[in-house]
């Protein structure tokens, strides 16, 4: 099996973890990221919520289904549990 969200996903590792840094150094700053969310009443801006949801725009970013990567992850863990029942 080819595991082309594993394979996506570490490409990029260097990268996430740059722009993660930068975030980070952004908030130390009091510099945050926010999204806007409409409602019946007007637009309101709230600080995006932590490292899952930027990790969520990176994937998206780079094209990374995050599904197909965990299925990706559980079978490689599970060929791993298996190898090593049979050693």
């Amino acid at each position: 099996m080819k595991y082309t969200q594993c394979e996506r996903h570490a490409s990029f590792r260097d990268e996430d973890v740059s722009i993660t840094e930068f975030v980070e150094w952004l908030a130390a700053k009091g510099i945050r990221l926010c999204k806007q969310i409409e409602d019946e009443w007007s637009g309101v801006w709230v600080p995006v919520g932590g490292d899952k949801e930027l990790d969520a725009f990176l994937a998206e970013y780079h094209g990374i289904d995050l599904k197909l990567l965990e299925r990706e992850r559980r079978h490689i863990l599970e060929g791993q549990r298996i190898s090593n029942e049979n050693s």
